[in-house]
């Protein structure tokens, strides 16, 4: 039982070179790009956390290939506390045409189909940035680590001369019933899209 913990632990550590965004409260924030991935050391690593995510919050997607993120089309943040990772959000671009599904409000039965640009409450409704998967280590949830990852991925896929997507314009994938509870404390509403 021992060994176990002791592998679980080293395969929830970064020891490798990453672009550090920022930090703040405790955490370093780290953008995993195709150039962070490049050894084989990091590459397995890195699949190993992916894996382990994917089983704490069951969902069965896949990362991003490195096409996507040398291109910038898609993000991998790791939130860390020394080398130990507490914290993981995959996002991407979305286009104008995104179709998007809305839980508005807490009266809401279920989800509404979104057109873009249309919000169910007759409201113009775009997003920019889709989450992906987003997952906090349970030692870690309920301090701001998910919204400070989410705010730091915003940041990250700003363009030059662009605005940054507000709260508002963020989307999930596949969220679990804590992911939609998160969407509407983050973002008022809960956007969900389909990659």
């Amino acid at each position: 039982m021992e060994a176990a913990l002791h592998e679980c632990t080293l395969m929830l550590e970064w020891p490798f070179g990453s672009d550090e965004v920022c930090a703040s409260n405790g955490y370093r924030f780290l953008r995993l790009g195709s150039a962070g991935l490049a050894t084989l050391a990091a590459q397995s690593r890195f699949d190993d956390i992916w894996e382990f995510v994917r089983n704490d919050v069951s969902h069965g997607l896949e990362p991003p290939t490195k096409e996507a993120l040398a291109e910038g089309r898609a993000f991998i943040l790791l939130a860390v506390q020394g080398r130990r990772v507490v914290g993981l959000v995959s996002a991407e671009r979305l286009t104008p045409d995104q179709k998007l599904q809305c839980m508005p409000d807490e009266d809401s039965p279920g989800l509404a189909l979104v057109e873009p640009g249309v919000h169910p409450h007759g409201i113009f409704q775009t997003a920019a940035l889709g989450i992906f998967l987003i997952w906090v280590r349970r030692s870690e949830r309920r301090k701001g680590l998910a919204s400070a990852m989410v705010d730091v991925v915003r940041q990250v896929a700003t363009l030059p001369g662009q605005v940054m997507a507000s709260a508002g314009q963020v989307a999930f994938s596949q969220p679990t019933k804590l992911g939609f509870a998160f969407a509407k404390r983050y973002a008022g509403q809960a956007l969900v899209y389909t990659p």
